[in-house]
Formats: structure tokens, sequence, C-alpha cells
């Protein structure tokens, strides 16, 4: 049949042709507008050409060196690939909608040039990456693809950096889609009235623009933005000081395409006058969020109480200056630059989803050091009014950090300990301490800010159940133990009730004291709490002046003193039945021996001083005494304080049920005052208000906490004068602060109430401090990464990998002063959770997990990146800075069965297999690592259901080996690396020899077979094959995954192995041992 050629199919192919010869940047710059008949509207209808096959456009010269920075793959997907015509789509899409921008578009090249270059990986530094080599550096690719795509694709990749600061990938994926396909809509709509088209938009309209192709173009903005704020750190953090105090919308519009067109313009156009020097100010948020998402930074005016000018500096901006007004909608309850929209691509089914975001001063991203400063906000945040200083109390955890490293120091008996003391959360926090109070100006500000974050976030690491002020070692029992007077403890029992409003006769303190020169102890006491006592001078009104003042009964007599036992009988006779009260105790309420209860009413002696007895004396003459009596009332009487004789008390102590009571008759007449111008005050009841039995006219006083040497004991509960009070367990900090300063504190008695303190710490709390000192650790080894601070919305002991660690490491300490090692599982589970801010995925799922890619990091279990002579931790996890390309947190699993080539026996004129002559060469250089993905994967279930993106899921990826660019295997590497076939060799341990020159033959080796390549290695002998990779990791990391997958005996020698020392040996290890392969 005879074809005709009409007009309009003439001009459509002529068209056509046009289109493939040029580049569509330059052919739509001119677009073709036709007055269409009914049949050209039809051609032009079935008109069809891939945008895969337009030629990349020349870039701006300000881009060149983001193209130099990609990898090869990188780059070819950038031009070539998926990302390119996803660029070229949008383009010509929304570019007829968008105002020309020539200097933005010359200013974003330079900073984002500038910003790639500074990651611009290192041949060697490549290398280091193994298989991950491809992906690895800064992910410009989306910049490469607009760059190579025309103007119109740069302004696309600006509003891809927009969306993907202020919205979850999600919602930014929502957010793409529906302006898609709303523009798709205009564009027909606008061509079916008119008969009019642009070409370009035309072709984009009827070419499908997949969810996931914009989900890889958000995956790249997103990685971009990541990179670039830590390159921009500080500019990035004062921007962000001015924008946490704006309380502005980006704007108002309800309609999402409308609400997103109308910020991209305004963005668009106020960068471009800023560029151009024209001053701008702020009216709405979308110029700010633009600051914030194009690295940009002009010099700002900020308008408040008073006029502050921030002079940035950037090179870029040539006199335009941005000023701020901050007055704002005060009335908004939404904080900061927000934007609201109704998001109705987000989920499967049901009305639009209306979400808000805001740019607040909570950073939504953190570093490790930063987490530092959070955690120290949540520990010091849970210490009620003993936190409320920060400055105070950070100083308090660097006096104890640093009095723990010394006393450790000095404990010869532990010398590991130092070395595990500075990688446990008290240091850790100490170091965050310490460089708060090390910080200013902006810096300061933004330290002070991440503590309050942590202050708002106390449940992160606190347990509701239990106070831990000061880590325990505020409670009263270590802080009498951490006295080294008997006035400190004094002091501090005092310290504990001083808040509190019990009755003075209510409380009494007893403590020991050991008289000077000698090696007596006496038994005295002290009032708690101030009494009231009537003075002798009146006001001018003549009414009775009354004051406040503490007492002591002390030993005025030397036959007292003679009786008590000497201190090396304290040291010996030990009662067994004495419990020292180190923890609060409870009056158990039974009667005592004259309510029918058993009592032993003899007195025992408390625990001395920890003196030097040798130097003591115990002679003690009347002259002596009453030297040191006079001395001793003559230093209390300094303090303010009323001395009455202990012998005109009737006093006894006694042990019931373990815990010591003591007796204080009442007396008949008042005590006889020994300072005649006070009122002398007894506990006995005769001057308080106590309900007495007539039958036992005394007192009982029962024991509320302490020690042998200084302890506070409580009226029995129903002789109060009063209803009880609750009475407290912790002393201030500043108490314990003033005993870590004191020089004469012992290291060793230091360290035992710091042990028995840290080991009284509730579980999950002390157990969440270990977590996060291990993830401290686990991040040091990852430079660079970055933590989402959602993470600190839930408690860090439910997240299940501490949960695991919890099961797995029970019988391990909690101390703070250590910290514990998590297998990879767990490793993976943790970096997931702190990635995301609040995906949790049980250890269990993740066991065959190799690697984790998420924005602008893959986390890689340590065995794929390096030489499998290593055996580095089970935590050990690398970064590596870049990405997989593919939206989300990616999981990384290699196949169940993964391939290995079998033997060719067309190769057979390959196949050398010498004898090994003991030489050391590499003769696999031609062998490469490469990764790849099946297609398979499996999503992981994160608690959210209904959702048209999946937030995590399992890759099934290659880990392929190739030999001169040809195929040989795919590795499955972790589970080779555990096999138990494997042996590792050490280097020469003879100190006699040094190692040999390399070449140098010192003993030729027998009865060995030299494999010298992967036709040699697929075909090697059943026994003594040596695989010649010398100091080549990756194909000595190859050949043993393969080696081992084929069940083979594999020994892998280190680059120092010595044949003089272990020959012998290697020839007993490999003797009669099928398929014995040696990696050298």
């Amino acid at each position: 049949m005879a074809c005709e050629l009409t007009v309009e199919m003439l001009a459509l192919t002529v068209l056509r042709l046009s289109f493939l010869a040029f580049p569509v940047g330059k052919f739509t710059a001119a677009a073709v507008n036709a007055t269409a008949t009914a049949s050209s509207t039809v051609a032009l209808a079935n008109f069809n050409l891939d945008f895969s096959f337009y030629k990349v456009v020349q870039p701006p010269k300000e881009f060149s060196d983001v193209g130099n920075a990609l990898s090869p793959t990188r780059r070819q997907e950038a031009e070539c690939g998926k990302v390119h015509k996803t660029a070229r789509q949008l383009s010509a899409l929304f570019e007829p909608l968008l105002p020309p921008t020539p200097e933005l578009e010359k200013a974003y090249g330079l900073r984002a040039s500038e910003i790639a270059k500074a990651y611009t990986a290192k041949e060697g530094d490549q290398k280091k990456y193994g298989v991950f080599a491809a992906r690895a550096g800064a992910d410009s690719t989306s910049i490469w693809a607009a760059a190579t795509s025309g103007g119109g694709a740069i302004k696309v990749h600006l509003l891809a950096c927009m969306l993907a600061r202020l919205w979850e990938w999600s919602e930014a994926i929502s957010i793409w889609v529906e302006i898609v396909a709303e523009r798709k809509k205009q564009i027909v709509a606008v061509f079916e009235a008119t008969g009019s088209i642009d070409l370009a938009a035309h072709q984009a309209t009827i070419d499908d623009l997949e969810r996931y192709r914009l989900a890889e173009w958000d995956a790249s903005a997103r990685a971009w933005l990541r990179t670039a704020d830590l390159r921009k750190a500080r500019q990035q953090t004062q921007l962000e000081l001015v924008i946490r105090n704006l309380q502005i919308p980006v704007n108002c519009k309800p309609v999402l395409y409308e609400s997103v067109l109308q910020a991209w313009k305004v963005a668009l156009v106020g960068m471009e006058h800023l560029l151009q020097g024209v001053p701008q100010s702020v009216q709405s948020g979308e110029l700010v969020l633009a600051l914030s998402a194009w690295h940009l930074y002009p010099d700002m005016i900020v308008l408040s109480s008073s006029t502050a000018v921030i002079e940035q500096k950037d090179p870029l901006f040539a006199g335009g200056v941005l000023t701020f007004g901050l007055s704002g909608n005060t009335s908004n309850a939404q904080s900061g630059v927000h934007w609201s929209l109704p998001l109705a691509y987000l989920r499967y089914y049901g009305d639009p989803v209306i979400r808000v975001r805001a740019m607040t001063e909570d950073r939504p991203r953190s570093t490790v050091d930063e987490l530092g400063k959070v955690v120290l906000g949540c520990v010091i945040g849970g210490w009620g009014s003993d936190g409320e200083n920060t400055i105070d109390a950070s100083q308090f955890i660097i006096d104890l950090s640093d009095k723990l490293s010394d006393s450790l120091f000095k404990d010869r008996q532990k010398p590991q300990a130092i070395s595990e003391y500075h990688n446990s959360a008290l240091a850790i926090l100490a170091t965050a301490a310490s460089d708060l109070l090390s910080s200013q100006g902006a810096e300061r500000r933004r330290s002070l800010e991440l503590i309050r974050l942590g202050k708002r976030r106390v449940d992160f690491i606190h347990s509701p159940f239990a106070p831990h002020h000061g880590f325990g070692i505020s409670h009263i029992g270590y802080c009498l133990e951490l006295q080294t007077s008997f006035e400190g403890r004094i002091e501090a029992l005092r310290n504990l009730v001083k808040y509190y409003r019990e009755e003075s006769e209510d409380l009494l303190i007893r403590y020991t004291r050991r008289l000077p020169g000698t090696a007596l102890i006496v038994h005295e006491y002290a009032t708690a709490l101030p009494y009231s006592r009537e003075a002798l001078k009146r006001t001018t009104g003549g009414v009775e002046k009354t004051s406040h003042g503490h007492c002591r009964w002390i030993v005025t007599q030397h036959k007292t003193a003679l009786n008590t036992l000497k201190v090396t009988e304290y040291f010996t006779k030990s009662d067994p039945r004495l419990n020292r009260a180190m923890y609060p105790t409870e009056t158990d309420g039974e009667e005592d021996e004259h309510e029918g209860g058993k009592e032993d009413n003899r007195e025992y002696p408390a625990r001395a001083e920890e003196q030097d007895v040798d130097t003591a004396t115990t002679e003690f003459s009347e002259d002596q005494f009453q030297k040191q009596l006079l001395d001793y009332k003559e230093t209390v009487g300094c303090r303010g304080e009323l001395v009455l004789a202990v012998e005109d008390e009737g006093i006894y102590r006694a042990y019931k049920d373990n815990k010591e009571v003591i007796y204080w008759k009442q007396s008949e007449v008042l005590v006889e005052m020994i300072d005649l111008t006070e009122e002398a005050p007894t506990l006995g009841g005769s001057m308080c208000h106590r309900q007495v039995e007539a039958a036992h006219p005394h007192t009982r006083f029962e024991m509320v906490c302490g020690d042998d040497h200084a302890a506070l004991f409580t009226a029995s509960r129903e002789q109060l004068s009063q209803r009880s009070h609750w009475l407290p367990h912790t002393v201030e900090l500043s108490q314990i602060h003033r005993s870590l300063l004191n020089e004469t504190l012992d290291s060793a008695r230091f360290l035992r109430a710091c042990s028995k303190a840290f080991d009284s710490l509730e579980f999950r709390y002390a157990h969440s401090l270990q977590c996060f000192a291990t993830v401290v650790q686990m991040y040091k080894l990852m430079p660079d990464a970055s933590i989402d601070t959602r993470v600190l919305d839930k408690p860090l002991s439910a997240a299940p990998w501490v949960k695991s660690a919890s099961i797995s490491k029970y019988n391990e300490s909690s101390s703070l002063l250590q910290n514990f090692s998590l297998d990879r599982a767990e490793a993976f589970s943790c970096i997931v959770m702190f990635e995301s801010g609040q995906y949790e995925i049980n250890p269990d799922s993740l066991s065959n997990v190799m690697a984790v890619s998420s924005g602008d990091s893959i986390f890689v279990a340590a065995p794929l990146l390096c030489d499998p002579s290593e055996k580095p931790l089970e935590q050990e996890i690398r970064r590596v800075l870049g990405n997989v390309g593919r939206p989300g947190i990616v999981l990384l699993v290699p196949p169940e069965a993964p391939r290995i080539r079998s033997p060719d026996t067309r190769d057979w004129n390959l196949i050398n297999l010498d004898d090994y002559d003991g030489g050391e060469q590499d003769c696999f250089s031609n062998t490469s690592l490469h990764l790849s993905f099946t297609g398979a994967s499996f999503p992981i279930d994160v608690g959210y259901f209904g959702g048209q993106d999946t937030e995590v899921y399992m890759l099934e990826t290659l880990v392929s080996v190739h030999d001169k660019g040809h195929w040989v295997a795919d590795l499955d590497v972790l589970k080779g690396m555990e096999d138990k076939s494997l042996h590792r060799y050490t280097g020469c341990v003879n100190g006699k020899h040094v190692k040999q020159a390399k070449g140098e033959k010192v003993v030729t080796p027998l009865g060995f077979t030299s494999i010298q390549s992967w036709e040699d290695f697929l075909e090697r002998p059943r026994e003594r094959g040596i695989v010649q990779a010398y100091q080549n990791w990756q194909a000595r990391l190859a050949v043993t995954s393969v080696s081992l997958a084929q069940k083979h005996n594999t020994l892998v020698l280190p680059d120092d192995f010595c044949w003089l020392c272990d020959y012998q040996d290697l020839l007993k290890a490999t003797s009669g041992k099928y398929g014995s392969t040696i990696i050298h």
C-alpha cells in the first residue's frame, strides 16, 4: 500500500531530526509554537522521544570541579543514566515557569565546586574503600546531572535541596510526585486550549516519571546537604542562631502546587537580587530556607531590641545585605521557619495528610561530640537543684573525672583500668564538660543549646525510678566515706537535713573523735539541726531575743577517755553484728527489750580513723587531757556551738537486729549548764515535748544513715515530737565537690567509695550510660558521621540493641568506669537507630547485613575493608563517605548461595602450578572488587503501614571479584571471615630475627605449589598451594573468601611471615588436610 507523506508528518520528521542533532537546552530555548490542525494534534500526541537520547549540554565552567570529584561510575550515571534523564525531564516540565537566574547559577556552581573539591578522594584513598570505591565520595550526582542538562535543571536541583532541608524524604517524594502530576495536567490543559506547546514539555508530559526516580533524585540532594553542612558548619551554625528566633511561615497557600511554586520562585528571585548586590528584607520564610539549603551566606542585619550586623564575608556576594525583622507573628505557636502542606501522595489510601515542618533551634543532626554535650545535659538535668547551674555541675564532673584518673593511675594492681576509664561514659562526659568551659562566643552558645536540649530529654538516660545525683556518690554513705576528718562528717550530716522541717530534738549525730597524740577514740554527740535558745539581750521594746545554734556533747572527764578502746583494738576487734548503714535504713517498728524484743546492750567499738597507730601513745595524763579539752572546746566555741558534757547525760549505745540504737535518759532536773549565759538543751525529753513513758523515761534514737565514723539518728517513730517528714539520703554536690578538691583525700578510699556508688546505680541508668560510651567509641571510628537528634525522644534503655546487649552481657559490671562491646548485628541496629533517629530494628534480623547505606554514608563491616590477616572487633564498623544511590536506609545483604566460576578446560594453557620458591610478589594485580545489585529487596517493618515509600529495606547485593575485567566469583565475605577453617598466622615472634629484605630467600620452602593466577587457583592442587598476592589486600580478601566457600582449609600469612620460625609449623598445619590454601 502506498504511503502518503502529509505536510504535518514531514514537519514532525524535520523536528525530530533537529531534536536529535542539537542539545535540548538550545532547542527548547526557541520553543516551537505552531497552530496545529486536528490531524497535526493527533500526530503530535503520538510523537515520542526518550530523554535519554538527549546530548549532554556543556556544563558551566563554574561546575567543573563537581564533575572532577565524581567517581567514573557516578559521572556516567550523571551524564547518561537515570539521574540525567530525571534532570532533563524535570527541567523540561518546569523551566518555562521559572525566572532567569544567571548570577545564582554561577554562584552555586562555584560553591558546589568548592565543597566537592574538598572531598575529592586521592587514588590511594580510593583503594582503601575496596568494593565501595565506585560509590565513595561526596554525592554530587544530581548537581552534575543538572549542570549537564541546562540552567532549568540547576534550578530543579535547588528546589530538591529546599525540600530535602525541611521535609522527611518520604514527604519530599510525595511533594515531587504531586507537583509533577499537576504540572503535566497544566501542560495538557494549555495545549488543548491553545494548540500551542513546547515540545520538550510535551515529551516530559507523555514520559512516565516514576516515583522511584524522584526518590533517587531526592536522595542525591539529601546526601549532598549533609556533606555540605559539615563543610560549612561554622556558617550554618551562625545562620541557625538567627533562624531560631524567627516565627514566619514559608507561605500560607493551602494548595500544595501553588505553595511550592511560589516558594521556589521567591527564593530564586530573592537570591538572584542578593547576588546582584540588591538588599533584601525577609518577609516570609522562602529565602531563609534557601539560604540554609544552598549554602550561600550574605551579610545580615538583625533587627531586634538592638540592631546586630552579622558579616559572613562570603566572597560570592558583592554588597547584597539581608535584613531580618524578628517580631514575626508571636501569636503563632509554631516556632522557627515553618511550612505546612497537605500531602495527597504520602499514603496509598485516605485524605491528604497535613504535615508541618519547621527549622527550629534543635538541629536535626549533630556530631558524636555534640551528642556528648546533649547527654551531659541529660545527666545533670536529672540532678534536680544540683544540676540547675550548668557550669558548676560541669566543673564537678571534670574534677570527679580528674580525681578518678589520678587515683586509678596510682593503683598499681589494675594497670589496665586507666585505659578502660578513658573510654568510659564518665570520661566522655568530662571531655564534653571541658569543651563547654573552654568555649567562647558562638561556640559557647551552641554548647549551651545542646545541653539545654539534653535537659529537656532527661528520660533518654535517666530512669524514673531512682535518683542518680552525682552518679550516686552524693549518697550520704559515700559522702561520709570521702571525708578525711570527723568535722567533715558532721558537716555532711548537717547539710543532709538542713532544708527539712524536722524538730531539732528529733535528730542526733553520733561521731567518733580520736584524742590528739593518743591511740584513744571517744564517742561524742552533736545536734543535726540548730535549736532555738533565748539570748540575754533584749530588743528596744523589751522583747527577749532568740538565736539558733548547734550543740555538742563531748567527753570532759579523763576517766571517761581512759575507758574507751584504743585505736589498735578498733582495728583488731570487730563486731560481726555491726551493720554499717551505708544505705538509708528504715526503722523496723519492732519493740525493744522493754516490750519483749531481744537486745544486746553491750557497747561495741566503731571502726577508727585510718591513721598510723604506731606513732600514737597509750599514755595520756590528766594534764594532757585537760589541754586537749580546752583546745577542742575553744575550736567548737569558735564555730558558734554550745559545748556540753556527755557525762551529764544518761546515754548508752546498743545494737538491735544489727542496727545501732542510742538511749538518752530523761533528766529529772535541767542539766547543769557549762555556758551559764545560755540555756542548755537536752535530747532526753526534759526540754522538748516528747512522748516518754513513765515506766521507761528515756528516748530511743534509731540510726537513719551513716557509718561507724559518724551517723545520723532520729527519735523512734512513736516518740517523735511531731509528725516526721521524709529525710533525704543525698547531700548537695557542693559538699562532694569540696571533698574531691581536698588534697588529703586518700586515693584508695576514694576509689572504694566511687566503686560502691557506681555499682549502686539503678541498672538501666548505668547501662544506658555504658551504651552511650559504646556508641561514642564506635562512632570515633567513623569520622564525620552525623546523628539524628530525634533519637533522644525515646529512652535509650528501651532500644532493641541495648536490650540484646543487656541479655548477652548480663554478667558484666554496670560500672561507669567500663563499657562493653557489641556484636555486628547489634552495632548495625545501633547505627540504624542513630542514623534515622526513630527506627528500632531487632538485631536478630540483621545477622547477615554487611553494610548500611543512608544519606551520605555507607557503614561497612570492617572485614570488607581490611586484609584477611586482620581480625577486627565485631562492633567495628567503618564509614565510607558516599551511598549506593538508593533512597531510604538500605541494608546490604549477600545472596544465600554466591556463585563461583567453574574451571574451564579451555584455559589449560594458562595454568602453571610451579613449585613455590619462597619469593614475595603480587601476581593478582588485575583483580578487582565490584558492587552490584540483583534487584531483590525486602522491606523491614518499622511500625508504619500504608505509606507509598519503603523506609528501611534489605537489598540483595553482590560483591563480585573480577580478573582482567572478567567475572570470577561472588563473595560472602563476612561468612568466610567467621569460618572455622580460616587460620590467621602472626608475624615473627623470635626476637633474634629481623624481617628479611623483600626478595631475599633465607630458606626455600619445599612441598608448596605456587598459585599465580585465578586459573591456577580454580585448578589448584589438593594440598599446600600458596597464593602469591603479596600486600594486595583486596585480592587476598577475594581469594580467602572463595577458598573458604569451597570448604578448603585456609591459612592467611602476614606480610612479615618468617619462614625460619614458622616453616615447620606450616608444614604440620597443612599435612594430610584436603585442600589447604595458603594466602601470602
